[in-house]
């Protein structure tokens, strides 16, 4: 991969970019999450954790692909050379890159089964089914086995085939057009659940306090998400940062993206606490809310089948966008090893496919089977578990920690000055203030915490 592989603008960079961070973490998990954990009060340590903590994290990982012009191992390695540094920087590009794998392999069957949801909505309809039987049908689609396996080869089918195409022609069209089209169903979504559902009671839930409690696991809540959600950590960014045209001033582009993916969030919470409250549902129902919750309510809306039908488009939609950030990086990585693109995707999406059984059988046969039962922090864990929780709790906030103290500590002063492509002055001193000291020391908290007493 090099330079022949860059975006040809800001707004293509911005979208396919913005495409990587908002996904099911958006629609599926952010609303679950701020409504387990008080609504308003979340939301405001959330935005919070979002400034200090996750967008220092986003622009030291797009700074180091920036600045090494190729996949995320080989990026690493020149910018520890260009910079005299010491160590096995290129470890975490590994790490990442596997973990992008692995999550991908989970990713795609809760994205295949948003992809059924769609389909059923149109072919059959949630109008007509009592809610017993609605709620059943996620049991019902987990356990066949059949029908998971069929949906999570389409998705990945439909990962690799944008990810195989050049960049200008794959992933930049793709973002160009889905993410317009994902904001555009989200508001007819807001629209719609602000004239059928209870949208002043969300309101006030979403924005309000009356129902916050601030405790340790509500930080730890806020700033993992905040974190998770901008996808830092995984190296996805620091391709798409190998990607950026050099005209980009970096800090505004990354405000700008993580303001697109807290709009999201939000207006995912909007089109869906005001159906929520409508019926008196509990919105701290947990990761049932999408799947098992929100047909039974879009049954009993009017025009509720096209209600479900553009909501699950948009969450298959929103998990595409992610889905082809998490197979570029290593398909890169081929690329700098003489692979063509289209192999390379053929590859990955067979080891995808194959590694997603794992979470396939623990949705179903295998639901019960703990690996790592002999260990007492995992010994409640399945397979699926395993790997989000492996991911999420050790990979992630280890892999942005590594990329804020290389970008803070690593990368020399002139280099990082750069690569932000902005002007000498007091506001490079406070970027650089909070990747080096700020956002770190936020996130070794957040680990502690998260390990010993989450």
């Amino acid at each position: 991969m090099q330079s022949k592989n860059h975006f040809t603008s800001r707004f293509s960079f911005l979208m396919v970019t913005a495409g990587a961070a908002v996904g099911l973490g958006n629609i599926w998990a952010f609303p679950f999450i701020a409504g387990q954990n008080g609504g308003g009060g979340f939301v405001l340590i959330y935005t919070l954790a979002l400034l200090m903590v996750a967008i220092p994290a986003m622009i030291a990982e797009l700074v180091i692909g920036r600045l090494g012009q190729a996949s995320p191992s080989v990026s690493l390695n020149k910018v520890k050379a260009d910079n005299g540094g010491k160590g096995p920087w290129s470890l975490m590009g590994w790490v990442g890159m596997g973990a992008n794998i692995l999550v991908l392999s989970f990713y795609a069957v809760i994205a295949g089964q948003a992809a059924y949801y769609a389909y059923f909505a149109v072919t059959h309809g949630f109008e007509t089914m009592p809610s017993v039987a609605i709620r059943a049908i996620d049991n019902g689609f987990k356990t066949s086995f059949h029908q998971p396996v069929f949906w999570t080869a389409l998705f990945i089918g439909m990962t690799m085939l944008i990810v195989s195409l050049r960049v200008t022609s794959g992933l930049e069209k793709t973002g160009r057009y889905l993410m317009p089209a994902l904001f555009i169903l989200l508001v007819v979504l807001v629209a719609y659940a602000a004239y059928y559902g209870d949208f002043d009671r969300a309101y006030d839930f979403l924005l309000g306090f009356d129902r916050f409690q601030l405790s340790s696991g509500v930080v730890i809540a806020a700033i993992g998400q905040a974190f998770f959600t901008l996808s830092v950590g995984l190296c996805g960014l620091m391709m798409y940062g190998a990607y950026m045209g050099e005209d980009i001033k970096l800090p505004g582009a990354v405000a700008s993206i993580a303001t697109m993916d807290f709009l999201v969030a939000v207006l995912a919470g909007f089109a869906i606490f005001p159906l929520v409250f409508a019926e008196n549902m509990n919105p701290g129902a947990g990761p049932g809310l999408v799947f098992m919750t929100l047909p039974v309510l879009f049954a009993k809306l009017p025009f509720g089948d096209w209600g479900a039908f553009v909501f699950f488009v948009l969450l298959t939609m929103a998990a595409i966008t992610s889905s082809i950030a998490m197979m570029a990086p290593m398909v890169g990585r081929f690329e700098d090893s003489g692979i063509s693109r289209v192999r390379a995707s053929i590859i990955l999406g067979a080891v995808t496919f194959i590694l997603s059984f794992m979470t396939t059988l623990s949705f179903g046969p295998l639901y019960d089977f703990y690996p790592l039962d002999m260990f007492s922090v995992t010994e409640e864990m399945n397979m699926f578990a395993l790997i989000r929780e492996g991911v999420n709790h050790v990979i992630l906030p280890l892999g942005g920690l590594a990329f804020l103290l290389i970008a803070g500590w690593g990368i020399r002063r002139h280099n990082l000055l750069a690569a932000l492509n902005v002007s000498d002055g007091a506001f490079f001193n406070q970027i650089r203030f909070l990747i080096r000291y700020i956002a770190p020391l936020a996130l070794i908290v957040m680990i502690f915490m998260g390990w010993f007493y989450g």
